[in-house]
């Protein structure tokens, strides 16, 4: 990036409210160039709980809404028609999501680990101290075997195809509030049974994997918010007994917010 570049996006960055400029952050989780699903990242982002700007009477879609909004207007995010599924998407352009990745990483917010990321191992910079990690693209991630990551709150592999070491940790994150595995061909059925005791979770993702099966043991998830399964392997015998053991869990308004799919 030219340094007259670097500047013009600093400062373009440094007029926005603080609210907005975590959000903006938290748009380097996802790859460069990467569409990303609207609802998505709504559900994400509530499921992080890194919210400091709420105004009494106003809804978190309300924000995320005006956010996203803003982003557009001043050219920060790109707003797309739709996705394969109908759903909008947005994605951040590319010289401003080199410098959004540079900055999560240097000011501690997130740790990104893989071939796109500014940063290639784990405990790069002050990345050591962040809650976030995501990992891009399918190569393995330098520098991870060993590390604690019991304090992780937020977990996003980005179709990673050789991470079942990584995998097979799961439920040492016992802090983890949201975890994406959309597309990550390395999850299996086992991963799966390692999760139901992560009870801080708020926000699980399955879409596009091969799992067959969701264990009764999900149920006592009691935070859980939003579980998405599209375009998993599961049958709808499995997702009828996943929403029942849901429902049962929990009371009836809580039950009927809670999002299956």
């Amino acid at each position: 990036m030219k340094p007259e570049i670097g500047i013009q996006l600093r400062h373009r960055y440094d007029q926005l409210p603080a609210g907005l400029k975590h959000f903006m952050l938290y748009l380097s989780l996802f790859p460069k160039g990467y569409r990303i699903n609207k609802k998505r990242l709504l559900y994400r982002w509530i499921a992080e709980g890194i919210v400091t700007d709420l105004k009494q009477g106003e809804s978190l879609l309300e924000l995320f809404e005006s956010y996203l909004n803003e982003l557009v207007a001043k050219e920060l995010v790109e707003l797309d028609n739709v996705d394969n599924d109908g759903c909008t998407t947005c994605q951040v352009p590319g010289t401003m999501h080199n410098f959004l990745m540079s900055d999560a990483i240097s000011q501690g917010f997130a740790c990104l680990v893989g071939s796109t990321a500014t940063s290639s191992s784990y405990g790069g910079g002050d990345s050591k101290l962040a809650h976030l990690l995501s990992i891009h693209g399918n190569n393995p991630a330098a520098g991870l075997e060993g590390k604690d990551m019991s304090y992780l709150r937020s977990l996003s592999l980005f179709d990673p195809q050789d991470h079942h070491k990584l995998l097979d940790r799961l439920a040492e994150f016992t802090q983890l509030r949201m975890l994406d595995l959309e597309g990550c061909t390395a999850v299996e059925d086992r991963h799966v049974k390692l999760l139901c005791g992560l009870v801080q979770l708020r926000y699980l993702s399955f879409n596009g994997t091969d799992i067959t099966m969701i264990p009764d043991e999900i149920g006592g998830l009691e935070n859980l918010q939003k579980l998405s399964v599209n375009g998993t392997c599961l049958s709808c015998w499995a997702l009828s007994l996943c929403s029942i053991s849901l429902t049962r869990a929990r009371t009836p308004a809580v039950a009927h917010s809670l999002g299956i799919g």
